[in-house]
């Protein structure tokens, strides 16, 4: 009597349970991902409309035909978020997420021109600036051209729009450490390869060693056109206590 004898039809019978079992697996994994469902957006209800005017009348932003109201539905429809569609005159949107922490922006089509909110083709001064809001800030204090670029890290492959002005003032964050002056170097850099060597870069201001945007100060009615316009002078402005919200009389150095 053999005791540690095992059968050939039952070495084969574990070979085949071992062969059902690796090609299930394999199946599984080869299983098509399924593809996330893209956010679908739609013109904003009543409702929704109503609070993102109070947004925007918040940070004192006017409407716009180049902003609209929109809702923003997440997986097919479970999910609902108010936004804003920024509209590129390419037909590039970007969508600013107002009620979702995890996505503030994402946007749609191909980023290849600048957001032109204001080009009246009269004027050699134009105002570039990171942010589309910010452009619609600065708007409000300058006469001259304003275009917004998507962000710092990617300007479009067509230039052309800024070939005609005699004078590009561009404005962006300023951001901690090393990272301002290689944002600043990559985009004079780009504009030079592309024949553009009129322009002339500086940070948006600078408040207790932190940036400050425009619209930030533009809604405690801070802003003057001359902290857009001669950006290298030193600024004061009040402090405002947010935890009390009041106004302080104490003044604060502005470093730019």
């Amino acid at each position: 009597m053999f005791v540690n004898y095992i059968a050939d039809s039952d070495i084969l019978s574990v070979k085949r349970k071992m062969k059902n079992v690796v090609e299930q697996k394999f199946k599984r994994e080869l299983k098509p991902v399924e593809e996330k469902t893209k956010p679908q957006i739609i013109p904003a209800n009543p409702f929704s409309k109503m609070i993102i005017q109070k947004y925007l009348a918040k940070r004192g932003i006017a409407e716009h035909d180049l902003i609209q109201p929109v809702e923003i539905l997440w997986k097919g429809g479970a999910y609902r978020s108010n936004g804003i569609k920024i509209m590129y005159p390419n037909g590039f949107e970007k969508i600013r997420v107002l009620d979702n922490k995890t996505m503030r922006y994402f946007s749609n089509g191909s980023y290849d021109a600048f957001f032109e909110f204001r080009n009246t083709k009269t004027t050699d001064t134009l105002y570039l600036v990171e942010g589309e809001l910010e452009a619609i800030t600065m708007s409000y204090y300058i006469q001259d051209d304003v275009f917004a670029m998507h962000n710092v890290n990617s300007l479009p492959q067509d230039l052309s729009s800024l070939k005609s002005y005699k004078n590009i003032q561009i404005r962006i964050d300023y951001d901690e450490g090393e990272t301002y002056t290689e944002n600043a170097e990559n985009i004079l850099r780009k504009l030079a390869d592309n024949g553009i060597t009129n322009a002339e870069i500086h940070p948006k201001l600078i408040y207790k060693d932190k940036k400050v945007d425009y619209n930030y100060l533009h809604q405690l009615s801070l802003l003057e056109s001359s902290w857009i316009i001669n950006p290298q002078e030193t600024q004061y402005i009040e402090s405002i206590s947010e935890s009390t919200k009041k106004r302080t009389l104490q003044k604060q150095k502005l470093i730019v």
